[in-house]
């Protein structure tokens, strides 16, 4: 008989991807469709900034998700009522790749003028910022200064990387992990599942002696 598939543990029901308006966009949407094709969540829901349909459009983030795609723009196809505050309902996790220093400065001062941002402030969910821009950006001050305030209030801003950098084709400090990095990065901001003892040990443990 041959060997049943290893099942992949399960990160969480639902995931909600937050994408904003940096080229890493483009592995954002590959990273929705390698969460689904990997059955890694129960859904994925998504969640762009207007900058960030400019690069890749809803429509192909609907495809990749299988989701309509909550943007800034209002209408009756809007994917809940009141989208902003629903769409993380049940979720558990926010992620917000490619993280640039724009949105990391809107989170870290409660500014929320758009989609995404407004989705992160009304997150009840862990936080998870994956940071795509050049290590010039990244290592300003300013920039630093909000990636602390973001930690100190409890949200998970992953370390990027090396990479060489589209833009300039220069090796940079700035590009997003690879995927098992940040789903491994993602593994550990969610809360720990409280371990389920088996039926032999619930036994062994009520018959010891009072």
């Amino acid at each position: 008989m041959a060997n049943a598939p290893l099942r992949t543990p399960l990160l969480c029901a639902r995931a909600v991807v937050a994408v904003t308006g940096s080229i890493g966009a483009l592995w954002a949407a590959q990273f929705v469709l390698e969460l689904r094709m990997r059955r890694l969540v129960g859904d994925v829901r998504v969640v762009m900034t207007a900058s960030a349909a400019k690069i890749i459009t809803p429509v192909a983030m609907r495809a990749m998700s299988g989701f309509d795609v909550l943007t800034d723009t209002l209408d009756v196809d809007a994917p809940f009522p009141v989208s902003h505050i629903q769409i993380t309902d049940g979720a558990g996790v926010l992620i917000v790749m490619p993280a640039t220093a724009n949105i990391l400065g809107k989170a870290a001062n409660a500014i929320a003028d758009e989609a995404v941002s407004s989705v992160i402030l009304a997150a009840e969910c862990p936080v998870v910022f994956v940071p795509n821009m050049h290590q010039r950006m990244w290592r300003n001050p300013l920039v630093q200064r909000n990636v602390a305030r973001l930690r100190h209030a409890g949200h998970h801003v992953i370390e990027p990387i090396e990479g060489r950098s589209i833009s300039t084709a220069t090796y940079s400090v700035g590009g997003m992990p690879p995927f098992d990095a940040i789903v491994d990065a993602v593994r550990a901001a969610l809360p720990r599942r409280p371990r389920r003892r088996s039926a032999r040990h619930a036994r062994q443990h009520q018959r010891r002696p009072r």
